[in-house]
């Protein structure tokens, strides 16, 4: 039902140059408008919600699907034809051509500025590139995972080297990404101002200090014109509200 949601409004991945929604089977997502689309089957083992050992913190164990999902990539290679990979979880109100303005606008920011070298502002999608998005833990958050195309390029080709030395099935996909990234020295840039993620705030997350604080900051974030990206969004009725908001601030601007 949430990427109905997405899908009646034109944006979320749907909005992109180019998508591919992923399911564990055969199925038809349609509007109720009478546009439909048809996800590709990656069939195999489920994920599974349980506390990462040695903590009492209980996430989703999902790297297994994910791991089908790249190879699926890998082997299609539809990726290469753009500069930029995202990543969306179904529950997150996303505005590609948003993100596509921000992410021009750091490329082309200068390597240099007044404080000295500013290369973690600065993207090149030439180059291996992953953008952390949460200030709070300074890491990745699976809502919105973005990558430069070479960046895609190592970590697809190169999973059996990070699978065969991490602990991958006992973590989020979100973890793996990571680490995985940094295991194969793919370079890390700063975009802080990309998402905005309950579980990365109520500590700032933005570089200018904006705060989230519960869910009446998840929908100011909406119609802020700021956000590419807002999470979670649990239902229709909320996807939707934050969708339509965000879009009429982007159509007054």
């Amino acid at each position: 039902w949430l990427l109905r949601t997405s899908l009646k409004h034109r944006t979320g991945v749907f909005g992109c140059h180019q998508h591919i929604i992923y399911s564990d089977e055969e199925l038809v997502l349609d509007d109720g408008d009478g546009e439909s689309v048809l996800p590709t089957p990656i069939p195999g083992s489920k994920a599974w919600l349980a506390p990462v050992p040695g903590t009492s913190e209980a996430v989703w164990h999902n790297t297994n699907i994910f791991m089908r999902a790249w190879r699926h990539m890998q082997e299609s290679g539809d990726y290469r034809q753009h500069d930029w990979v995202v990543k969306v979880d179904p529950d997150t109100a996303f505005l590609p051509g948003l993100l596509q303005r921000q992410l021009k606008a750091m490329s082309g920011a200068p390597k240099w500025n007044s404080a000295g070298f500013n290369f973690m502002r600065h993207l090149d999608p030439k180059e291996p590139i992953y953008i952390v998005n949460c200030r709070r833990w300074y890491s990745l958050q699976g809502p919105l995972e973005i990558f430069s195309v070479s960046a895609a390029d190592k970590f697809f080709s190169n999973l059996d080297v990070c699978t065969s030395g991490l602990d991958w099935e006992q973590w989020g996909e979100d973890w793996f990404v990571s680490a995985c990234m940094d295991k194969l020295s793919i370079n890390k840039r700063e975009g802080f101002d990309l998402l905005l993620d309950r579980y990365c705030s109520p500590t700032q997350n933005a570089s200018d200090g904006r705060e989230l604080q519960g869910a009446g900051g998840l929908h100011g974030g909406c119609a802020s014109g700021i956000w590419a990206a807002v999470h979670p969004l649990k239902t229709p009725e909320e996807l939707g509200s934050c969708i339509a908001e965000a879009t009429a601030h982007a159509d007054a601007k």
